[in-house]
């Protein structure tokens, strides 16, 4: 890894990672198989300290010490993208600032050619759209409680046209036909999944078939800020061991497949929104609880509401739920513009 440090005294800090595979598989193996879920609260610091030394060199870490309290942006590949992140801690006596995810703030950057990202997206006018798809399948009544919580926030608001496909109105032909019209925010609340190696077998579950990684390149550039708040988005990921992939896709244990390469299946979707010309995407890494789920939401778009960027709303929704004591603060991972706001 490398790390430029940051141009001014409010710049992010740029770590770009390039990990030889041994390092990697080790840090998968202390750091991603045993979790369908967010590792458990009390042990996050240890992990997150594990993970520092497993990725830096005792001088690269003490010079990311001296940066505590700035942005850190992540410049990684797409295998590496399996790696959290956001669960690093930095030396205790740093205090506060010894957590980058919840102090300065971790940007993932994933390396994509896309189509774009610098030129007008979104409606471009007064009146911003948002575009809700949530509980597609009709199975996750967490999604239908976040979804209400989200309407009644964003509809108080002048200036913002807000927009359902619920349940099995979500069906692929609908989202695909709302999809090309402009909007600002897309926020989808359902299932997501990852079923093998290429970008085709990853997206999102809809009413009447899938949505994949592949559709979503070929829809056109997408709105500039993408929401996946997808409860089962910890699981679109696979883990590769010698020659058996573990891909876990539903509520039950991982599947096993033999024979199959997936290094770089973990940023699919997110790589495939990137790629179309999104400008932000939030998402999970693991599995997150409903709870979780609706607070992160709504505090992210209660804190953009008045005026925050969207790296600082997001830090917001992670301090309260890290404050709650509850693991799916560091569930939450951030790609691309953190400055975004509306």
């Amino acid at each position: 890894m490398s790390m430029l440090a940051p141009a001014d005294d409010s710049g992010p800090l740029a770590l770009s990672c390039e990990l030889p595979w041994s390092t990697f598989d080790a840090v998968g193996r202390s750091h991603r198989m045993p979790h369908a879920a967010a590792p458990p609260f009390e042990k996050q610091a240890a992990l997150g300290a594990e993970l520092l030394s497993a990725v830096l060199s005792p001088e690269l870490a003490t010079e990311l010490a001296r940066f505590a309290g700035r942005p850190l942006d992540i410049v990684h590949d797409a295998e590496t993208a399996g790696v959290p992140w956001e669960l690093l801690h930095m030396p205790a006596a740093l205090g506060p600032a010894a957590i980058p995810a919840l102090h300065g703030g971790v940007r993932r950057r994933l390396a994509v050619d896309a189509k774009g990202i610098a030129g007008p997206t979104g409606t471009c006018g007064a009146t911003r759209r948002v575009l809700l798809i949530l509980n597609p399948t009709g199975d996750l009544g967490g999604a239908v409680r976040e979804g209400d919580a989200l309407l009644s926030l964003l509809r108080s608001m002048p200036g913002l046209v807000v927009e359902t496909l619920r349940g099995g109105q979500a069906t692929l032909s609908a989202v695909e036909t709302r999809l090309k019209e402009p909007w600002d925010v897309l926020h989808y609340a359902g299932h997501a999944f990852f079923e093998g190696s290429e970008q085709g077998h990853s997206g999102l579950r809809l009413a009447d078939g899938d949505l994949s990684a592949e559709q979503v390149e070929k829809l056109g550039r997408p709105p500039p800020f993408v929401f996946l708040n997808a409860c089962q988005s910890g699981r679109v990921r696979a883990e590769r061991y010698g020659k058996t992939v573990y891909v876990a896709t539903g509520p039950g244990p991982a599947k096993e497949a033999v024979n199959e390469d997936v290094s770089g299946s973990h940023g699919a979707l997110a790589r495939a929104f990137l790629v179309a010309g999104a400008r932000l995407l939030i998402g999970n890494f693991w599995l997150v609880g409903d709870e979780a789920a609706r607070a992160a939401a709504r505090i992210t778009y209660e804190q953009l509401l008045k005026g925050a960027r969207a790296g600082a709303a997001l830090i917001a929704a992670r301090k309260h739920l890290f404050e709650s004591q509850d693991a799916d603060w560091v569930n939450y991972v951030l790609y691309g513009d953190s400055e975004w706001q509306w």
